[in-house]
């Protein structure tokens, strides 16, 4: 194996082989999921329990989106800091304790690490762990962001 290279293009073929790893890895794993029929019954059942949890997140973000043209949106303007701010450190959280678990395991880990340095492979599988934990976040966060705009529009 090379010796790291330094500098910008150093910087950028590790991002590109750190992205390379997260979407085979993203690739293999949604296969594996798809190929089972039990584990796709599983996720459509864990969607259903987070409606409720969606609804009222979607309710908030509408809420908060009529407050805005009020003179207390300065008040309401410190709680969604802290929310987003919790949010921020809980996913993140939750994405260091999927790669401690090997949620993202390297298929063929000797083959990959004789290619790369394994600093590149290691933040690779953190960011298939944040595209994963964040491609699950989108759709409410795309809810709430319309409900955000929809409420502020009628305020």
């Amino acid at each position: 194996m090379s010796p790291p290279a330094t500098g910008a293009s150093g910087v950028r073929s590790s991002i590109e082989h750190a992205w390379l790893i997260t979407q085979v890895e993203l690739r293999r794993s949604w296969r594996r999921i798809s190929d089972t029929p039990r584990q796709l019954v599983g996720l459509a059942i864990t969607g259903l329990f987070m409606l409720p949890v969606m609804a009222v997140a979607v309710g908030g973000a509408y809420a908060f989106g009529m407050a805005a043209g009020t003179d207390s949106f300065v008040d309401h303007l410190s709680i969604a800091r802290m929310v987003v701010a919790g949010l921020a450190a809980f996913v993140t959280l939750l994405v260091i304790i999927a790669t401690i678990q090997e949620y993202g395991k390297l298929e063929e880990p000797e083959a990959v690490l004789t290619a790369i340095p394994h600093y590149e492979a290691v933040f690779g599988l953190l960011l298939l762990n944040y595209v994963s934990f964040v491609g699950l976040a989108a759709i409410p966060i795309v809810g709430m962001a319309i409900a955000f705009a929809i409420g502020a529009a009628h305020s």
